[in-house]
Formats: C-alpha cells, sequence, structure tokens
C-alpha cells in the first residue's frame, strides 16, 4: 500500500514534501502505518512499550517534570482502556493527559 507508484510517486525515496500542499486523497486511504493481521507493524509494541517508560520517566517523583509549578492532573482512571478495538479507546468522561504550568 505504501510502496504504489500510481499513489505516491517515487515511493522508495525519502520525499516529507510530498503531504505537504496538494495531497492526492488516495494518499490517506493507502497510508497505514501500523496495519493489521499479518502485515501487523512489528515495531508497534516496542514502541508503546518505548512511549510507556519515557513518560513514566518524565513524570516520575523526582524526574524532569516534578518541579514547582508544573503538576501532573489526571490519575489512572483517565488512561484506562474500556474498548480494545484496532485502537485503544479510553472512557468519554477522561480528562486525558493534562499538565498544568505555573
Amino acid at each position: 500500500m505504501h510502496r504504489d507508484p500510481e499513489v505516491y510517486p517515487e515511493p522508495f525515496k525519502y520525499k516529507p514534501e510530498r503531504w505537504i500542499g496538494d495531497i492526492d486523497p488516495r494518499m490517506y486511504r493507502n497510508y497505514v502505518p501500523w496495519a493489521k493481521g499479518s502485515r501487523d507493524c512489528l515495531g508497534k509494541n516496542l514502541a508503546y512499550a518505548e512511549l510507556y517508560v519515557i513518560l513514566g520517566c518524565m513524570f516520575r517523583p523526582g524526574g524532569p517534570f516534578d518541579r514547582p509549578g508544573l503538576k501532573l492532573e489526571c490519575d489512572d482512571s483517565d488512561f484506562n482502556v474500556v474498548n480494545g478495538s484496532e485502537f485503544g479507546v479510553v472512557s468519554r468522561h477522561s480528562k486525558g493527559l493534562c499538565v498544568r504550568f505555573g
């Protein structure tokens, strides 16, 4: 899907500018970075694990964001997945990641 030369001209070249300006609507239809099933991204679980570790290190006591005036205004319940379809969906009452500065 990502290598179709009719949708992505020169698909094997690194060209981020292809997403700027007048975009062929087929590019959005064909863009599936994580995919599913047998074409599932092999690094998806590693990427998610790295995100959890990085966020945990950033907001732990004594971490870089443990400063006066910077407050994390959410708890674990804001990230509990209630619908595990293709993407995990949290409760509609979740505040998400809330950080207050100052």
